[in-house]
């Protein structure tokens, strides 16, 4: 029923976004992340089609800095490190973790050139990648490479908003529900004025631009690393 949702709206994008005739010609070999990226995000078109035709030009553009924070965004489909092998994938579909991690340490240690696919490339080469992406095991390694206090906590709000209130991030990790259909793997920079979370999600600009209520946001989480200097 999913992915017929996703074929609906891709038909329905042709008209502004003829590069959707593309995927739709090619579903059956597009993988299913993909499809969905594609079907449920038309920015993302453009992307997912260059995978059949890699003269396609992509040329999608996003604030490099999206909740005024001192982390940097980072989408994990951007073109320059998107189309990198990673986790019997390619970082646009299965990079979420070390895209997300990218925020965190280049925010950090005010380094821009810690990009995801620097990253990634960690990641593959010590062993935390695989065919479902990354392993949990990463963060804690980043920690040590990167010279950083990462914690595994409980989903407990007060304690979170009290790490967040030091300015410093968190990872989360959650599993299906509004982000994902599998598991997905992102940024919380903080809380606004209502004490709602503001994240940075690497494969979605509109849920990084909404403010997230803890009870709505709590049931999908499975766990949450504090990370701080």
């Amino acid at each position: 029923y999913e992915r017929e949702n996703w074929i609906n709206n891709l038909e329905y994008a042709v008209k502004n976004y003829p590069n959707a005739q593309i995927i739709l010609d090619h579903q059956n070999e597009i993988p299913e992340p993909l499809l969905k990226l594609a079907g449920n995000d038309y920015s993302a078109i453009d992307f997912v089609a260059k995978t059949i035709d890699p003269s396609i030009e992509n040329d999608y553009e996003y604030p490099s800095n999206i909740n005024g924070g001192k982390y940097p965004y980072y989408i994990q489909w951007d073109n320059r490190w998107g189309f990198e092998n990673y986790a019997k994938g390619i970082i646009g579909y299965t990079g979420c973790g070390p895209t997300s991690a990218a925020m965190i340490i280049s925010g950090l240690l005010k380094d821009d050139s810690i990009t995801p696919d620097v990253i990634a490339k960690v990641s593959e080469e010590n062993g935390f990648s695989n065919a479902n992406g990354t392993s949990w095991g990463l963060y804690p390694f980043l920690g040590q490479k990167y010279g950083l206090q990462v914690e595994q906590i409980t989903p407990e709000y007060d304690y979170l908003k009290a790490h967040l209130d030091t300015g410093n991030p968190a990872l989360v990790s959650v599993g299906p529900g509004h982000f994902t259909s599998q598991g997905h793997v992102m940024v919380i920079v903080g809380t606004d004025f209502f004490g709602r979370l503001i994240i940075n999600d690497p494969n979605n600009r509109e849920n990084s631009e909404s403010r997230w209520k803890w009870d709505e946001f709590q049931p999908q989480i499975k766990t949450i690393w504090t990370v701080k200097p």
